[in-house]
């Protein structure tokens, strides 16, 4: 019964699923990123952990819309993380030096791998995320 019950769950509910796992996909990512720059000073990272969430959270978002709705949601829902993160990138250059590019190109993946998880492959994303 209870097999039942968890089967039933897990296969009404694989949106929410696929969600979820966006967002935790980009929460992996921003533990990361937040290890590595873990000296740095309050306020000099571009993203944190929660931004990288709800950054795979919205690339699992754009996954979605993009399968519903239109195939440009995900490029132009990508565009527009890009520009920001570029800006926030060029920020931070301007205020420390740091020309490092690791925390763009981390953000742009939380991003790829929330929409793989998805609209492509759960267990794809999620070892290209752990990589």
């Amino acid at each position: 019964m209870m097999e039942q019950l968890t089967n039933e769950f897990i296969t009404s509910n694989q949106s929410a699923l696929h969600l979820a796992l966006a967002l935790l996909l980009g929460m992996l990512i921003g533990i990361e990123r937040g290890w590595v720059a873990r000296d740095k000073s309050a306020g000099s990272r571009v993203a944190g952990i929660r931004t990288h969430a709800l950054i795979g959270l919205l690339g699992g978002v754009s996954g979605l819309l993009a399968e519903t709705l239109t195939p440009w949601a995900f490029p132009l829902m990508f565009a527009a993380v890009a520009t920001i993160a570029l800006m926030g990138w060029r920020e931070q250059v301007a205020q420390n030096g740091d020309m490092s590019i690791t925390g763009l190109i981390g953000l742009l993946l939380a991003f790829s791998f929330g929409a793989m998880a998805v609209a492509v492959s759960p267990t794809l994303a999620t070892a290209c995320a752990v990589v």
